[in-house]
């Protein structure tokens, strides 16, 4: 049986006064970094109806179950096997924009 694509949905609420600031900051510092870890960025979406005008939900694809688990294990500052890049997120920058967050992955049923 072949291996399913993953998909990893990040919902952030973020206040409302610096949406702008953040989109900027997590565009220029986070995105890139992501990626080059992996992370294949499907796209950035907030409510038009029926939904909080302040949250933001970003989704990002990874091959399988495997390939997200190396992800995950360089997200949290733990060397992935093959992961040469020491550079990693620092968790403490959002803090400053971010009021919740919930993270989710989603197994497709294809």
């Amino acid at each position: 049986m072949p291996q399913k694509k993953v998909l990893l949905m990040i919902k952030v609420n973020v206040t409302w006064s610096l949406i702008d600031e953040f989109n900027e900051y997590w565009a220029r510092e986070n995105l890139p970094l992501l990626e080059e870890h992996g992370a294949r960025h499907i796209g950035s979406y907030v409510n038009l109806v029926g939904g909080p005008l302040n949250e933001i939900v970003r989704l990002f694809e990874f091959e399988d179950l495997s390939h997200w688990e190396k992800f995950n294990a360089w997200l949290f500052g733990r060397k992935a096997q093959d992961n040469q890049n020491e550079r990693t997120i620092s968790p403490d920058k959002p803090k400053k924009y971010v009021t919740s967050m919930e993270e989710k992955l989603l197994v497709s049923i294809y």
